[in-house]
Protein backbone atom coordinates (compact mmCIF):
# COMPACT_ATOMS: atom_id res chain seq x y z
CA UNK A 1 0.00 0.00 0.00
CA UNK A 2 1.57 3.22 -1.11
CA UNK A 3 1.74 5.37 2.00
CA UNK A 4 1.45 2.39 4.34
CA UNK A 5 3.41 -0.19 2.37
CA UNK A 6 2.34 -2.07 -0.76
CA UNK A 7 1.15 -5.63 -0.69
CA UNK A 8 1.95 -7.13 -4.07
CA UNK A 9 2.27 -10.78 -4.99
CA UNK A 10 3.16 -12.58 -8.18
CA UNK A 11 -0.42 -13.89 -8.25
CA UNK A 12 -2.13 -10.51 -7.88
CA UNK A 13 -5.15 -10.32 -10.14
CA UNK A 14 -6.84 -7.21 -8.73
CA UNK A 15 -5.35 -3.81 -7.95
CA UNK A 16 -7.50 -1.85 -5.49
CA UNK A 17 -6.88 1.87 -5.97
CA UNK A 18 -8.00 4.09 -3.10
CA UNK A 19 -7.35 7.79 -2.53
CA UNK A 20 -7.82 8.54 1.17
CA UNK A 21 -7.66 11.26 3.81
CA UNK A 22 -8.64 9.08 6.78
CA UNK A 23 -5.93 6.60 7.74
CA UNK A 24 -8.17 4.56 10.05
CA UNK A 25 -10.92 4.05 7.46
CA UNK A 26 -8.37 3.25 4.76
CA UNK A 27 -6.64 0.61 6.86
CA UNK A 28 -10.02 -0.92 7.74
CA UNK A 29 -10.84 -1.20 4.03
CA UNK A 30 -7.41 -2.72 3.34
CA UNK A 31 -7.71 -5.24 6.17
CA UNK A 32 -11.09 -6.45 4.96
CA UNK A 33 -9.86 -6.71 1.36
CA UNK A 34 -6.66 -8.57 2.20
CA UNK A 35 -8.47 -10.83 4.62
CA UNK A 36 -10.85 -12.09 1.96
CA UNK A 37 -8.88 -11.40 -1.20
CA UNK A 38 -5.96 -13.59 -0.11
CA UNK A 39 -3.00 -13.38 -2.47
CA UNK A 40 -4.97 -11.99 -5.41
CA UNK A 41 -5.08 -8.43 -4.09
CA UNK A 42 -2.71 -5.52 -4.63
CA UNK A 43 -3.51 -2.34 -2.68
CA UNK A 44 -2.52 1.03 -4.12
CA UNK A 45 -3.16 3.64 -1.44
CA UNK A 46 -2.97 7.28 -2.49
CA UNK A 47 -2.43 9.33 0.67
CA UNK A 48 -4.21 12.66 0.24
CA UNK A 49 -4.12 13.88 3.84
CA UNK A 50 -1.97 16.77 2.69
CA UNK A 51 -4.08 17.43 -0.44
CA UNK A 52 -1.52 16.15 -2.93
CA UNK A 53 -4.25 15.52 -5.50
CA UNK A 54 -6.88 18.15 -6.27
CA UNK A 55 -9.33 15.66 -7.73
CA UNK A 56 -10.25 12.00 -7.64
CA UNK A 57 -9.73 11.85 -11.41
CA UNK A 58 -6.10 12.95 -11.08
CA UNK A 59 -5.46 10.53 -8.23
CA UNK A 60 -7.06 7.59 -10.02
CA UNK A 61 -5.14 8.23 -13.23
CA UNK A 62 -1.99 8.01 -11.11
CA UNK A 63 -3.30 4.81 -9.51
CA UNK A 64 -3.84 3.23 -12.92
CA UNK A 65 -0.20 3.94 -13.84
CA UNK A 66 1.02 2.30 -10.61
CA UNK A 67 -1.18 -0.80 -10.88
CA UNK A 68 0.32 -4.11 -11.95
CA UNK A 69 -2.73 -6.41 -11.91
CA UNK A 70 -4.94 -6.96 -14.97
CA UNK A 71 -8.11 -5.91 -13.12
CA UNK A 72 -8.53 -2.59 -11.28
CA UNK A 73 -11.04 -1.70 -8.55
CA UNK A 74 -11.54 1.92 -7.49
CA UNK A 75 -12.71 2.05 -3.89
CA UNK A 76 -13.81 4.68 -1.39
CA UNK A 77 -11.91 4.56 1.88
CA UNK A 78 -15.08 3.70 3.84
CA UNK A 79 -15.83 0.45 2.00
CA UNK A 80 -15.72 -2.79 4.00
CA UNK A 81 -15.66 -6.22 2.34
CA UNK A 82 -17.51 -8.85 4.39
CA UNK A 83 -16.55 -11.98 2.44
CA UNK A 84 -14.59 -13.19 -0.59
CA UNK A 85 -17.62 -13.64 -2.85
CA UNK A 86 -17.44 -10.16 -4.38
CA UNK A 87 -13.82 -10.63 -5.46
CA UNK A 88 -14.63 -14.04 -6.96
CA UNK A 89 -17.63 -12.61 -8.82
CA UNK A 90 -15.67 -9.57 -10.02
CA UNK A 91 -12.87 -11.77 -11.38
CA UNK A 92 -15.32 -14.19 -13.00
CA UNK A 93 -17.21 -11.36 -14.71
CA UNK A 94 -14.05 -9.88 -16.22
CA UNK A 95 -12.63 -13.28 -17.10
CA UNK A 96 -15.79 -13.88 -19.15
CA UNK A 97 -15.92 -10.39 -20.69
CA UNK A 98 -13.13 -7.87 -20.16
CA UNK A 99 -14.96 -5.11 -22.07
CA UNK A 100 -17.38 -4.13 -19.30
CA UNK A 101 -17.34 -1.98 -16.17
CA UNK A 102 -18.56 -3.57 -12.93
CA UNK A 103 -19.85 -1.77 -9.82
CA UNK A 104 -22.03 -2.31 -6.76
CA UNK A 105 -24.52 0.55 -7.28
CA UNK A 106 -25.74 2.39 -10.35
CA UNK A 107 -28.64 4.09 -12.07
CA UNK A 108 -30.56 4.09 -15.31
CA UNK A 109 -33.32 6.28 -16.72
CA UNK A 110 -36.91 5.14 -16.54
CA UNK A 111 -39.16 5.03 -19.58
CA UNK A 112 -39.93 8.57 -20.66
CA UNK A 113 -36.66 9.85 -19.15
CA UNK A 114 -38.46 11.71 -16.35
CA UNK A 115 -36.99 9.73 -13.46
CA UNK A 116 -34.24 7.26 -12.66
CA UNK A 117 -34.14 3.76 -11.26
CA UNK A 118 -31.41 3.15 -8.70
CA UNK A 119 -29.94 -0.36 -8.66
CA UNK A 120 -27.75 -1.50 -5.81
CA UNK A 121 -26.22 -4.75 -4.72
CA UNK A 122 -24.44 -3.42 -1.63
CA UNK A 123 -25.34 -2.58 1.95
CA UNK A 124 -25.43 1.14 2.70
CA UNK A 125 -24.33 2.17 6.18
CA UNK A 126 -24.98 -1.18 7.85
CA UNK A 127 -25.32 -4.81 6.89
CA UNK A 128 -28.96 -4.63 7.89
CA UNK A 129 -29.78 -1.65 5.68
CA UNK A 130 -29.85 -2.51 1.99
CA UNK A 131 -30.78 0.04 -0.67
CA UNK A 132 -32.81 -0.92 -3.76
CA UNK A 133 -31.60 -4.50 -3.75
CA UNK A 134 -30.85 -6.41 -6.93
CA UNK A 135 -30.77 -10.19 -6.97
CA UNK A 136 -28.70 -10.58 -10.14
CA UNK A 137 -26.47 -8.67 -12.52
CA UNK A 138 -28.17 -5.61 -14.05
CA UNK A 139 -27.15 -3.11 -16.70
CA UNK A 140 -27.05 0.58 -15.76
CA UNK A 141 -26.19 3.87 -17.44
CA UNK A 142 -23.77 5.06 -14.75
CA UNK A 143 -22.14 3.64 -11.62
CA UNK A 144 -21.72 5.05 -8.13
CA UNK A 145 -18.19 6.15 -7.21
CA UNK A 146 -18.04 4.09 -4.01
CA UNK A 147 -16.74 0.88 -5.67
CA UNK A 148 -16.33 0.07 -9.37
CA UNK A 149 -13.73 -1.43 -11.67
CA UNK A 150 -12.74 -2.89 -15.01
CA UNK A 151 -9.91 -4.50 -16.97
CA UNK A 152 -6.79 -2.35 -17.17
CA UNK A 153 -6.88 -2.50 -20.97
CA UNK A 154 -9.99 -0.27 -20.87
CA UNK A 155 -7.61 2.59 -20.06
CA UNK A 156 -6.01 2.28 -23.47
CA UNK A 157 -9.08 4.06 -24.85
CA UNK A 158 -10.52 5.78 -21.75
CA UNK A 159 -9.23 7.85 -18.84
CA UNK A 160 -10.59 9.88 -15.94
CA UNK A 161 -11.26 13.40 -17.24
CA UNK A 162 -9.31 15.76 -14.97
CA UNK A 163 -10.78 18.85 -16.65
CA UNK A 164 -14.48 18.02 -16.44
CA UNK A 165 -14.03 16.23 -13.10
CA UNK A 166 -11.71 18.60 -11.27
CA UNK A 167 -13.12 17.80 -7.82
CA UNK A 168 -14.48 14.78 -5.95
CA UNK A 169 -17.78 14.12 -7.71
CA UNK A 170 -19.04 12.57 -10.96
CA UNK A 171 -15.76 10.92 -12.00
CA UNK A 172 -17.40 7.47 -12.21
CA UNK A 173 -20.46 8.94 -13.94
CA UNK A 174 -18.24 10.60 -16.54
CA UNK A 175 -16.15 7.44 -16.95
CA UNK A 176 -19.29 5.34 -17.59
CA UNK A 177 -20.75 7.88 -20.01
CA UNK A 178 -17.45 7.95 -21.92
CA UNK A 179 -17.40 4.15 -21.93
CA UNK A 180 -20.99 3.85 -23.11
CA UNK A 181 -20.26 6.08 -26.10
CA UNK A 182 -17.42 3.72 -27.02
CA UNK A 183 -19.58 0.62 -26.68
CA UNK A 184 -18.37 -0.40 -23.21
CA UNK A 185 -21.37 -1.24 -20.97
CA UNK A 186 -21.68 -0.79 -17.20
CA UNK A 187 -23.25 -3.32 -14.82
CA UNK A 188 -24.14 -3.69 -11.14
CA UNK A 189 -23.67 -7.03 -9.40
CA UNK A 190 -24.86 -8.18 -5.94
CA UNK A 191 -22.14 -7.78 -3.31
CA UNK A 192 -21.77 -8.33 0.43
CA UNK A 193 -20.06 -4.98 0.77
CA UNK A 194 -20.66 -2.24 3.34
CA UNK A 195 -20.51 1.43 2.41
CA UNK A 196 -20.25 3.32 5.69
CA UNK A 197 -21.47 6.70 4.49
CA UNK A 198 -24.22 8.06 2.30
CA UNK A 199 -22.31 10.59 0.22
CA UNK A 200 -22.21 14.37 0.29
CA UNK A 201 -24.21 16.75 -1.89
CA UNK A 202 -22.73 20.13 -1.06
CA UNK A 203 -22.33 23.10 -3.43
CA UNK A 204 -19.27 21.50 -5.05
CA UNK A 205 -21.44 18.55 -6.07
CA UNK A 206 -23.81 20.76 -8.08
CA UNK A 207 -20.98 22.77 -9.63
CA UNK A 208 -19.34 19.52 -10.75
CA UNK A 209 -22.69 18.42 -12.15
CA UNK A 210 -22.84 21.57 -14.28
CA UNK A 211 -19.48 20.70 -15.87
CA UNK A 212 -20.67 17.19 -16.75
CA UNK A 213 -23.92 18.60 -18.15
CA UNK A 214 -21.96 21.00 -20.34
CA UNK A 215 -19.59 18.24 -21.52
CA UNK A 216 -22.45 16.00 -22.69
CA UNK A 217 -25.04 18.61 -23.70
CA UNK A 218 -24.68 17.78 -27.39
CA UNK A 219 -24.88 14.02 -26.78
CA UNK A 220 -27.51 13.46 -24.07
CA UNK A 221 -30.74 15.25 -23.19
CA UNK A 222 -30.63 13.70 -19.73
CA UNK A 223 -28.49 11.24 -17.79
CA UNK A 224 -29.04 9.28 -14.58
CA UNK A 225 -26.86 8.96 -11.48
CA UNK A 226 -27.37 7.31 -8.09
CA UNK A 227 -28.09 10.79 -6.70
CA UNK A 228 -30.76 11.68 -9.25
CA UNK A 229 -31.10 12.60 -12.89
CA UNK A 230 -29.90 15.68 -14.76
CA UNK A 231 -31.07 17.40 -17.92
CA UNK A 232 -28.10 18.77 -19.82
CA UNK A 233 -29.71 21.92 -21.26
CA UNK A 234 -31.73 23.17 -18.30
CA UNK A 235 -32.92 22.42 -14.78
CA UNK A 236 -35.57 19.78 -14.21
CA UNK A 237 -37.71 21.23 -11.39
CA UNK A 238 -39.48 17.95 -10.68
CA UNK A 239 -36.72 16.47 -8.56
CA UNK A 240 -36.03 16.17 -4.82
CA UNK A 241 -33.68 18.78 -3.36
CA UNK A 242 -33.85 20.93 -6.50
CA UNK A 243 -33.61 24.11 -4.39
CA UNK A 244 -30.19 23.03 -3.05
CA UNK A 245 -28.97 22.80 -6.64
CA UNK A 246 -30.39 26.19 -7.57
CA UNK A 247 -28.95 27.80 -4.43
CA UNK A 248 -25.48 26.53 -5.34
CA UNK A 249 -25.75 27.95 -8.87
CA UNK A 250 -27.04 31.32 -7.66
CA UNK A 251 -24.25 31.66 -5.07
CA UNK A 252 -21.69 30.94 -7.80
CA UNK A 253 -23.33 33.38 -10.27
CA UNK A 254 -24.03 30.61 -12.76
CA UNK A 255 -27.02 31.28 -15.00
CA UNK A 256 -29.47 28.48 -15.62
CA UNK A 257 -32.78 27.69 -17.25
CA UNK A 258 -35.79 25.83 -15.88
CA UNK A 259 -37.95 23.57 -18.03
CA UNK A 260 -41.52 23.06 -16.83
CA UNK A 261 -42.36 20.25 -19.22
CA UNK A 262 -45.53 19.35 -17.27
CA UNK A 263 -48.53 21.72 -17.13
CA UNK A 264 -49.01 23.40 -13.76
CA UNK A 265 -52.55 22.09 -13.49
CA UNK A 266 -51.04 18.59 -13.41
CA UNK A 267 -48.25 19.51 -11.01
CA UNK A 268 -50.34 21.36 -8.42
CA UNK A 269 -52.31 18.28 -7.51
CA UNK A 270 -51.93 15.88 -4.62
CA UNK A 271 -51.68 13.07 -7.18
CA UNK A 272 -48.08 14.10 -7.82
CA UNK A 273 -44.81 13.65 -5.94
CA UNK A 274 -43.04 16.61 -7.57
CA UNK A 275 -40.69 19.13 -5.98
CA UNK A 276 -40.76 22.62 -7.48
CA UNK A 277 -38.50 25.68 -7.27
CA UNK A 278 -39.95 28.79 -5.68
CA UNK A 279 -40.59 32.00 -7.63
CA UNK A 280 -37.43 33.68 -6.29
CA UNK A 281 -35.45 30.97 -8.08
CA UNK A 282 -37.52 31.53 -11.21
CA UNK A 283 -36.43 35.16 -11.18
CA UNK A 284 -32.79 34.07 -11.11
CA UNK A 285 -33.20 31.74 -14.06
CA UNK A 286 -31.83 32.72 -17.46
CA UNK A 287 -34.79 31.09 -19.19
CA UNK A 288 -38.02 29.49 -18.09
CA UNK A 289 -39.66 27.17 -20.60
CA UNK A 290 -43.32 26.37 -20.03
CA UNK A 291 -45.92 24.08 -21.51
CA UNK A 292 -48.33 25.81 -23.90
CA UNK A 293 -50.98 25.77 -21.17
CA UNK A 294 -48.70 27.85 -18.92
CA UNK A 295 -47.05 30.22 -21.42
CA UNK A 296 -48.29 33.33 -19.57
CA UNK A 297 -47.08 32.20 -16.12
CA UNK A 298 -43.97 34.39 -16.31
CA UNK A 299 -46.16 37.47 -16.76
CA UNK A 300 -48.33 36.49 -13.81
CA UNK A 301 -45.29 36.08 -11.56
CA UNK A 302 -44.12 39.64 -12.25
CA UNK A 303 -46.83 40.72 -9.83
CA UNK A 304 -45.39 40.76 -6.28
CA UNK A 305 -48.61 39.46 -4.72
CA UNK A 306 -48.89 36.53 -7.12
CA UNK A 307 -45.25 35.62 -6.51
CA UNK A 308 -46.02 35.34 -2.80
CA UNK A 309 -49.02 33.17 -3.61
CA UNK A 310 -46.93 31.00 -5.93
CA UNK A 311 -44.27 30.56 -3.24
CA UNK A 312 -46.89 29.48 -0.70
CA UNK A 313 -48.37 26.96 -3.14
CA UNK A 314 -44.90 25.63 -3.96
CA UNK A 315 -44.05 25.29 -0.25
CA UNK A 316 -47.21 23.26 0.37
CA UNK A 317 -46.62 21.16 -2.75
CA UNK A 318 -43.02 20.42 -1.75
CA UNK A 319 -43.96 19.58 1.83
CA UNK A 320 -46.61 17.06 0.79
CA UNK A 321 -44.55 15.60 -2.06
CA UNK A 322 -41.50 15.45 0.20
CA UNK A 323 -43.40 13.62 2.93
CA UNK A 324 -44.61 10.98 0.50
CA UNK A 325 -41.13 10.58 -1.01
CA UNK A 326 -39.44 10.36 2.39
CA UNK A 327 -41.98 8.05 4.03
CA UNK A 328 -41.90 5.64 1.09
CA UNK A 329 -38.09 5.55 1.28
CA UNK A 330 -38.08 5.06 5.06
CA UNK A 331 -40.65 2.29 4.88
CA UNK A 332 -38.53 0.50 2.29
CA UNK A 333 -35.42 0.74 4.46
CA UNK A 334 -37.09 -0.19 7.74
CA UNK A 335 -38.88 -3.15 6.18
CA UNK A 336 -35.51 -4.40 4.88
CA UNK A 337 -34.05 -3.99 8.37
CA UNK A 338 -36.78 -6.08 9.99
CA UNK A 339 -36.69 -8.70 7.22
CA UNK A 340 -32.90 -9.06 7.53
CA UNK A 341 -33.07 -9.28 11.31
CA UNK A 342 -35.82 -11.88 11.18
CA UNK A 343 -33.86 -13.94 8.65
CA UNK A 344 -30.81 -13.93 10.91
CA UNK A 345 -32.89 -14.93 13.93
CA UNK A 346 -34.46 -17.76 11.95
CA UNK A 347 -31.25 -19.17 10.44
CA UNK A 348 -28.54 -18.73 13.07
CA UNK A 349 -27.87 -21.98 14.98
CA UNK A 350 -26.98 -19.90 18.06
CA UNK A 351 -30.66 -19.09 18.53
CA UNK A 352 -32.14 -22.55 17.97
CA UNK A 353 -34.36 -24.03 19.13
CA UNK A 354 -35.72 -22.39 22.29
CA UNK A 355 -34.30 -18.88 21.81
CA UNK A 356 -35.37 -18.70 18.19
CA UNK A 357 -38.96 -19.66 18.99
CA UNK A 358 -39.06 -17.17 21.85
CA UNK A 359 -37.71 -14.37 19.64
CA UNK A 360 -40.24 -15.15 16.91
CA UNK A 361 -43.07 -15.16 19.44
CA UNK A 362 -42.03 -11.76 20.80
CA UNK A 363 -41.72 -10.33 17.28
CA UNK A 364 -45.16 -11.67 16.28
CA UNK A 365 -46.67 -10.15 19.42
CA UNK A 366 -45.16 -6.74 18.68
CA UNK A 367 -46.40 -6.81 15.07
CA UNK A 368 -49.92 -7.63 16.29
CA UNK A 369 -49.82 -4.86 18.89
CA UNK A 370 -48.47 -2.38 16.35
CA UNK A 371 -51.31 -3.24 13.97
CA UNK A 372 -53.85 -2.81 16.74
CA UNK A 373 -52.51 0.58 17.86
CA UNK A 374 -51.76 2.06 14.45
CA UNK A 375 -54.79 4.38 14.43
CA UNK A 376 -53.80 7.99 14.03
CA UNK A 377 -54.08 10.01 17.25
CA UNK A 378 -55.66 13.37 16.50
CA UNK A 379 -54.81 16.54 18.41
CA UNK A 380 -57.87 18.54 19.49
CA UNK A 381 -56.23 21.97 19.37
CA UNK A 382 -57.12 23.77 16.13
CA UNK A 383 -54.20 24.91 13.97
CA UNK A 384 -54.29 27.70 11.37
CA UNK A 385 -51.75 29.47 9.16
CA UNK A 386 -50.58 32.65 10.90
CA UNK A 387 -49.47 34.44 7.72
CA UNK A 388 -45.73 34.07 8.35
CA UNK A 389 -44.42 32.70 5.04
CA UNK A 390 -40.90 32.36 6.48
CA UNK A 391 -42.06 29.75 9.01
CA UNK A 392 -44.58 28.01 6.74
CA UNK A 393 -42.59 24.76 6.62
CA UNK A 394 -42.43 24.58 10.43
CA UNK A 395 -46.17 25.26 10.64
CA UNK A 396 -46.88 22.56 8.04
CA UNK A 397 -44.76 20.10 10.03
CA UNK A 398 -46.65 20.85 13.24
CA UNK A 399 -50.04 20.51 11.56
CA UNK A 400 -48.98 17.26 9.87
CA UNK A 401 -48.06 15.64 13.17
CA UNK A 402 -51.38 16.78 14.69
CA UNK A 403 -53.25 14.36 12.45
CA UNK A 404 -55.30 14.21 9.25
CA UNK A 405 -58.17 16.42 10.40
CA UNK A 406 -55.92 19.19 11.71
CA UNK A 407 -53.71 19.11 8.62
CA UNK A 408 -56.71 19.49 6.31
CA UNK A 409 -57.96 22.36 8.50
CA UNK A 410 -54.53 24.00 8.24
CA UNK A 411 -54.56 23.72 4.43
CA UNK A 412 -58.02 25.26 4.42
CA UNK A 413 -56.70 28.21 6.44
CA UNK A 414 -53.95 28.71 3.83
CA UNK A 415 -56.63 28.72 1.12
CA UNK A 416 -58.56 31.46 2.95
CA UNK A 417 -55.34 33.44 3.48
CA UNK A 418 -54.47 33.35 -0.23
CA UNK A 419 -57.93 34.48 -1.30
CA UNK A 420 -58.35 37.21 1.33
CA UNK A 421 -54.98 38.76 0.44
CA UNK A 422 -55.48 38.46 -3.34
CA UNK A 423 -52.39 36.26 -3.67
CA UNK A 424 -53.95 34.08 -6.36
CA UNK A 425 -55.62 34.93 -9.64
CA UNK A 426 -56.83 33.16 -12.76
CA UNK A 427 -55.58 29.61 -13.08
CA UNK A 428 -53.54 30.05 -9.88
CA UNK A 429 -56.88 29.99 -8.08
CA UNK A 430 -57.58 26.62 -9.68
CA UNK A 431 -54.12 25.33 -8.71
CA UNK A 432 -54.79 26.39 -5.12
CA UNK A 433 -58.14 24.63 -5.17
CA UNK A 434 -56.56 21.45 -6.55
CA UNK A 435 -53.76 21.48 -4.02
CA UNK A 436 -55.57 22.67 -0.91
CA UNK A 437 -59.06 21.19 -1.37
CA UNK A 438 -60.32 19.96 1.99
CA UNK A 439 -62.20 17.06 0.41
CA UNK A 440 -59.12 15.66 -1.34
CA UNK A 441 -58.94 11.92 -0.67
CA UNK A 442 -55.28 11.92 -1.70
CA UNK A 443 -54.20 13.14 1.73
CA UNK A 444 -55.30 9.82 3.19
CA UNK A 445 -52.54 8.15 1.16
CA UNK A 446 -49.87 10.19 2.93
CA UNK A 447 -51.36 9.63 6.37
CA UNK A 448 -51.58 5.91 5.68
CA UNK A 449 -47.85 6.04 4.95
CA UNK A 450 -47.31 7.96 8.19
CA UNK A 451 -49.25 5.37 10.19
CA UNK A 452 -47.34 2.53 8.53
CA UNK A 453 -44.07 4.31 9.29
CA UNK A 454 -45.00 4.79 12.97
CA UNK A 455 -46.06 1.15 13.15
CA UNK A 456 -42.86 -0.21 11.62
CA UNK A 457 -40.85 1.98 14.01
CA UNK A 458 -42.34 0.01 16.91
CA UNK A 459 -41.37 -3.28 15.28
CA UNK A 460 -37.84 -2.03 14.51
CA UNK A 461 -37.41 -0.97 18.14
CA UNK A 462 -38.41 -4.46 19.21
CA UNK A 463 -35.90 -6.02 16.81
CA UNK A 464 -33.13 -3.86 18.23
CA UNK A 465 -34.02 -4.82 21.81
CA UNK A 466 -34.14 -8.50 20.83
CA UNK A 467 -30.63 -8.24 19.45
CA UNK A 468 -29.42 -6.79 22.74
CA UNK A 469 -31.00 -9.65 24.72
CA UNK A 470 -29.87 -12.39 22.35
CA UNK A 471 -26.37 -10.94 22.11
CA UNK A 472 -25.90 -11.63 25.84
CA UNK A 473 -27.04 -15.22 25.30
CA UNK A 474 -24.67 -15.67 22.34
CA UNK A 475 -21.67 -14.38 24.31
CA UNK A 476 -22.55 -16.61 27.26
CA UNK A 477 -22.77 -19.61 24.92
CA UNK A 478 -19.33 -18.82 23.47
CA UNK A 479 -17.81 -18.57 26.96
CA UNK A 480 -19.30 -21.94 27.88
CA UNK A 481 -17.87 -23.53 24.72
CA UNK A 482 -14.39 -22.15 25.44
CA UNK A 483 -14.62 -23.35 29.03
CA UNK A 484 -15.58 -26.85 27.90
CA UNK A 485 -12.58 -27.00 25.56
CA UNK A 486 -10.27 -26.19 28.44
Amino acid sequence: MTGVGNRVTMQSKISIVCVYNDQVQFESMCSSALRFGLSQIEIIGLDNRESRWESAAAAYNEGVKRSSAPYILFSHQDIVFTDSIFFADFIRELDEDDTQIIGVAGAKLTKGKTNRAMLSGMYQGSKLWRHHTIASKARVETLDECLFGCHKDIFKKLHFDENACDGWHFYAVDFCLQAGLKGVPSFVIPANVLHLSGGNRDASYYLSQEKIKKKYSEVFDVFATTCGWSRTEDIDPYRPIVEDELNALIESNISYGINFYRPMEEVFSLDNTYFLPSSCFLESAKDCHYCKQDAHLSQTLKNDNYRIGYDILVAVNNFIAGKEWLLNDLLDLKADYIKSANEELATSPEYRPRREMNAKAILSSVVANANASSANHEVDKEVAFDGDVQTLNEQLEGAFHSGTKQFVTFLDSIDRYLVSNSYVAGEMTEWARLLLAESSSNLSRIFNLKRANDQIDEIADCVRSLYVKLFRYRILNCIKKVARRK
